[in-house]
């Protein structure tokens, strides 16, 4: 490997700051080096790996390329103690972040201090952005021809999570719990209204609300009214119900574990 790309990988995926969240009681693991690192990748992964470079330079990339697909099954191939697999997630995380738009931080207007319960306010230039009971909005021309006559829930169920006789793990070590976890952010940014199916019934944030409830109507049946506590062991989202068990045992931990943090804040 030639010393210019040996720099040029490097300093696309150089971290801002190194070890800074690193925490003093862990010890330092042993680091393999970028050569044993990439003897562990095939040839789609050097593909996957130049178009990353390349995306990193140009600042560019074409969602078509599955990019981001390919990429996360690298990750997923390199050893867990590797510095160079650390800087490709730091590295894609940041092309995730910067290629977002965001809203302005913060405002002095006192009616911006807090967000709405339906996620209106969130943008002060545009409070109703992303707001719960907005229309979808579509940002390419449709190609497709979708048929009117929606799928067999129970075909869709067993192609994609029935298990069969025999357990077969899957190549890239993920197991259903990342379905589970898939499942309920899915439906924290998609509740298409069963009366007009081009307005969504939940805000487009990523605010847990199949736990929390998507309006101040559902948030306020969720709350004890006590110390910041919501009511035990349940989830405001009956759509849940009718998903694997999994995801409703997820809710109930991040349910436990809300009225464990404002617990030991009330202390």
């Amino acid at each position: 490997m030639s010393n210019t790309f040996r720099r040029s990988f490097k300093k696309a995926l150089a971290s801002e700051t190194p070890d800074a969240y690193r925490p003093a009681n862990v010890s330092q693991a042993k680091i393999p080096d970028l050569c044993a690192d990439i003897q562990t990748l095939g040839f789609k992964d050097y593909h996957t790996l130049l178009g990353f470079l390349n995306a990193a330079v140009t600042g560019t990339t074409n969602d078509k390329d599955l990019l981001l697909e390919n990429l996360i099954q690298l990750l997923a191939k390199l050893p867990s103690s590797s510095k160079e697999g650390k800087d490709l997630t730091d590295g894609l995380l940041q092309q995730l972040w910067t290629s977002l738009d965001h809203p302005p931080q913060s405002s002095l207007d006192e009616k911006f201090r807090f967000r709405s319960a339906d996620g209106s306010g969130n943008n002060i230039n545009l409070p109703h952005l992303g707001a719960a009971g907005a229309a979808y909005a579509r940002t390419v021309r449709p190609m497709t021809y979708q048929s009117p006559e929606e799928p067999d829930p129970s075909l869709i169920f067993d192609s994609l999570m029935a298990r069969g006789d025999t357990f077969t793990p899957h190549p890239q070590g993920i197991s259903s719990m990342l379905f589970y976890l898939a499942t309920i952010i899915i439906h924290d940014l998609f509740q298409t209204s069963p009366e007009d199916y081009n307005v969504n019934l939940t805000s487009s944030y990523l605010d847990l609300s199949p736990l929390y409830g998507c309006n101040e109507e559902e948030q306020l049946a969720m709350r004890t009214m006590k110390n910041g506590t919501i009511k035990p062991d349940c989830f405001s989202s009956k759509r849940i119900l009718g998903f694997p068990p999994g995801c409703g045992v997820l809710l109930v931990m991040f349910n436990r574990f809300h009225n464990y943090v404002v617990t030991q804040l009330a202390r």
